[in-house]
């Protein structure tokens, strides 16, 4: 990271300090939970989401919802992606996807061979060390 001097900053607007800054807080604290579920392959429990309205129910038959911790990754099945949404007042805001890097590293195999792909893990392996000591 490059450091700014404090006399040559640029100004950052955001329409969630002046819209909502709760949604933007939201969408943090989901990103960092998505981030764990990566990291633990474990999918917690929403006991806000216990009792569904029953004008939802008969349209939601795909949905899980979860009453307790969902653990893949002690079954081998590791969460590859996820989505975070940013609900306002009746409509999503936005809608982001992550993946995770195990995909990335996949695409990096297939598209620039194995070789590429062990190179791509070590640095992002150092990255993750170098920020893990700080």
């Amino acid at each position: 990271m490059r450091w700014v001097k404090p006399t040559s900053w640029s100004p950052a607007a955001s329409t969630t300090c002046k819209a909502s800054p709760s949604k933007a807080g939201a969408a943090l604290f989901q990103t960092g939970g998505i981030i764990d579920v990566f990291r633990t392959g474990r999918i917690p429990a929403n006991v806000s989401l216990d009792c569904v309205d029953p004008l939802i129910a008969p349209k939601a038959k795909n949905p899980v919802w979860l009453r307790s911790p969902l653990d893949l990754g002690a079954a081998g099945r590791p969460v590859k992606a996820a989505a975070l949404t940013s609900l306002g007042f009746g409509h999503v805001g936005a809608l982001i996807v992550y993946a995770h890097p195990g995909v990335f590293e996949e695409a990096v195999a297939k598209q620039r061979g194995a070789d590429a792909a062990t190179a791509w893990r070590e640095r992002a392996e150092q990255r993750l060390a170098a920020g893990h000591d700080r």
